[in-house]
């Protein structure tokens, strides 16, 4: 199965959208990072249902590949602490039984890419 996210808007009357996930860096108030971290779970668990070939019930254990295409790479760790939300959204999902790592075995890379229009979220299983 493989997903690919576009973008993730949050907003009322004006949209503030984000290609990728941030990274664990960035320095915001807590109710906008919750509000993105919801954002990125409901727009993966969306991709989920959309996709036809999706698992029925949850996986046992599975290989989960996630690429960042991003204008700006960032160093391994913060990689992988950035896509905890699509993470989760898989749990939330029931695409896989848990998020530990007898359940699964998460890869995070990244391409750079030109483009802010060029950056998107791939995730394999």
């Amino acid at each position: 199965m493989i997903l690919k996210l576009n973008k993730v808007c949050i907003g009322k009357r004006t949209f503030v959208c984000r290609y990728t996930p941030f990274s664990p860096n960035k320095k915001m108030h807590w109710g906008t990072k919750y509000k993105w971290t919801t954002a990125w779970k409901e727009e993966v668990k969306w991709a989920v249902y959309q996709c036809k070939n999706r698992p029925r019930k949850p996986l046992e254990y599975t290989k989960v590949n996630i690429i960042l295409h991003t204008i700006k790479l960032q160093d391994k760790d913060n990689a992988y602490a950035s896509v905890k939300a699509i993470v989760d959204g898989l749990t939330e999902a029931e695409v896989i039984k848990d998020d530990s790592t007898e359940h699964i075995d998460l890869t995070v890379s990244q391409n750079k890419v030109a483009h802010v229009n060029e950056q998107y979220v791939e995730i394999i299983i």
